[in-house]
């Protein structure tokens, strides 16, 4: 508890150094200069007194975060030096709460929001720059879920605004973290069939790559060099890696057939089934999935070996 309390009392101290712009920024207009409004810096709420729980004080922050913060005001969308710095904060606490609290804060966020369309899309647009882009450390594909049916279900939102979060939320849906993943059909160099759901292991390691990617070669590279976590577990047979190919150049596909180790299951998609029904969101390749035995998404969608190498760590591995 204490350390949770620490973390708190970090985060509370760092809104202390959230500075206001100084300045004016000139315009000419008839060859006078007027001073431009900059707006205040925002205030975040003091924790009640009486609140001394790291749970307490942590839901008090998620849904009092922005209670000083005038959604109305568009020029608060220019100043990122405040409101940026604001929001990231404001992930971190929403971050550390369970989900029933995490979406009551959010979907206030969203209907308030939905007042000011610039302010809007300004909100919408930093939610999924910290929660769905690949290159976030804050990227969390649950918690991104979260904003997205938020958005969907706000009688606030304007109809066209929904369309294009539906749509990622459609995608996110598909083989989300703890549950089944979708069954693939792939063929083998010797044109032997096989399905991801007959494949027996304690976990699999789905591989979506192309040969001539860059960060794939990469990838393969950081696999095959793992040789204090994935390569001893494949060895033990604890864990199969199951390299998938899902584009339709073969040709390429062949000249790197060699490339990936013997002991991996080297497979395309000759159906390209995969890209045809969207069975797998593959915005970016590449794209790990971890599976257990019983073929539960374990992680999803990542492009580093070390988040994989991590997850094994952490369970003892």
């Amino acid at each position: 508890m204490k350390n949770i309390l620490y973390h708190y009392a970090i985060i509370l101290a760092a809104f202390s150094f959230f500075g206001c712009l100084g300045g004016q920024r000139a315009s000419s207009v008839n060859i006078q200069e007027q001073a431009v409004r900059v707006p205040e810096k925002i205030k975040i709420p003091d924790v009640p007194a009486m609140m001394t729980s790291p749970e307490d004080v942590g839901r008090y922050l998620a849904l009092h975060y922005w209670d000083n913060f005038d959604f109305t005001d568009t020029l608060y969308v220019e100043v990122p030096e405040i409101t940026e710095q604001a929001f990231v904060d404001y992930l971190a606490i929403v971050g550390m709460n369970p989900p029933q609290t995490a979406r009551e804060s959010v979907a206030g966020v969203i209907d308030r929001a939905a007042s000011t369309p610039q302010v809007f899309h300004y909100f919408t647009r930093l939610f999924e720059e910290y929660l769905d882009d690949y290159g976030s450390a804050m990227r969390s594909e649950e918690l991104y879920i979260l904003v997205l049916e938020c958005i969907v279900a706000s009688d606030k939102v304007d109809e066209l605004d929904k369309l294009r979060p539906q749509a990622r939320l459609n995608a996110a849906y598909k083989n989300r973290m703890g549950t089944t993943a979708n069954d693939l059909v792939l063929t083998e160099a010797n044109g032997r069939r096989l399905r991801l759901h007959d494949i027996k292991a304690d976990f699999i390691l789905l591989y979506f790559n192309n040969p001539d990617c860059i960060h794939c070669e990469e990838v393969t590279t950081n696999i095959k060099a793992s040789n204090d976590m994935l390569i001893p577990l494949q060895r033990q047979g604890v864990l199969k890696i199951l390299a998938i190919y899902p584009d339709e150049d073969l040709d390429a596909w062949h000249r790197h057939y060699e490339d990936m180790p013997s002991e991996w299951i080297r497979t395309y998609d000759k159906e390209l089934s995969i890209r045809r029904e969207q069975t797998y969101d593959l915005r970016a390749i590449p794209s790990l999935y971890l599976l257990d035995r019983d073929k539960t998404v374990l992680l999803k969608d990542l492009d580093q070996v070390w988040q994989i190498e991590n997850f094994f760590a952490m369970q003892g591995y």
